[in-house]
């Protein structure tokens, strides 16, 4: 049996995949070295930001932090994201589940803002 990405390839948006691939990796490079393709729920990333509620405050705090962690300490950060792509991917399922439901949109206040 092979890996999920093996058994739920789809022909149709398989050249898709290949392309936003080979544009994460040439993103950030500790991709080049990682043994799956679990990661490529972040291309959606690389052009926009689909979640409703971004806050570009909280990016630029956070964006200079992530980059320090891939020049500086580039073995950690590709071991923590490669050990805990499951959690990564459930964090990405629930945020798009919350975000699905309208009651999120009448809150008063943006807890980030």
């Amino acid at each position: 049996m092979g890996t999920v990405q093996d058994i739920w390839w789809n022909p149709i948006t398989a050249k898709l995949h290949e392309t936003n691939l080979h544009r994460l990796m040439d993103r950030f490079q500790l991709f080049y070295d990682c043994s799956h393709k679990s990661y490529l729920s972040l291309s959606k990333y690389l052009d926009s930001v689909p979640e409703r509620f971004y806050s570009e405050v909280l990016f630029d705090r956070r964006w200079p932090f992530l980059k320090e962690e891939e020049s500086q300490r580039y073995s950690q950060l590709q071991s923590l994201l490669i050990n805990h792509v499951h959690e990564i991917d459930k964090a990405f399922l629930f945020l798009s589940e919350v975000k699905r439901d309208d009651w999120y949109d009448s809150l008063s206040r943006h807890p980030f803002a």
